[in-house]
């Protein structure tokens, strides 16, 4: 059984619907499946499928909050108090790679882009998808991916 299968399983016996959870530890994820199931999915692999989840971000190692919650969450907090509002709401030690994630995710301006790619070589290419072009001096997202590369930030 994979684990996408194990998921449906515990979705179509209301368990645990994923769609339906505002923040889950893998270890919780794990227990449940192993409770219902008795197969015992490795921490890693699990990691691995919440990832590819675009409905979850991780905010700390093996801690992953839906996307729409931590909108929600961050909408009137200053960017400097993400960290320290997250951890004091959730128990958890924010990473500082989770962190500017979470300032993609929050504002997907030109210069969030930019700032991250020039930092880190790189962005994801699902970001520029949620880019607001009409904030942003260009006219189409070909040449904001253009423009970037041009400084030497690949596109993943």
């Amino acid at each position: 059984m994979t684990i996408e299968e194990a998921i449906k399983g515990l979705e179509d016996i209301k368990v645990l619907d994923l769609k339906s959870v505002k923040f889950i530890w893998l270890g919780k994820l794990k227990s449940i499946l192993f409770a219902r199931f008795n197969i015992e999915f490795p921490i890693q692999d699990l990691k691995e499928y919440m990832i590819t989840n675009d409905e979850f971000i991780e905010i700390s190692n093996n801690f992953f909050v839906s996307k729409s919650k931590v909108k929600e969450l961050l909408k009137d907090t200053p960017k400097e108090k993400y960290k320290e509002f997250l951890e004091n709401r959730y128990i958890v030690q924010v990473e500082d790679e989770k962190l500017l994630k979470l300032y993609i995710l929050q504002k997907k301006t030109y210069q969030d882009l930019l700032q991250y790619g020039l930092k880190n070589s790189y962005i994801e290419r699902k970001w520029l998808s949620e880019l607001n072009i009409e904030e942003t001096t260009f006219t189409n997202i070909f040449e904001v991916v253009n423009d970037l590369e041009e400084k030497g930030i690949e596109i993943r």
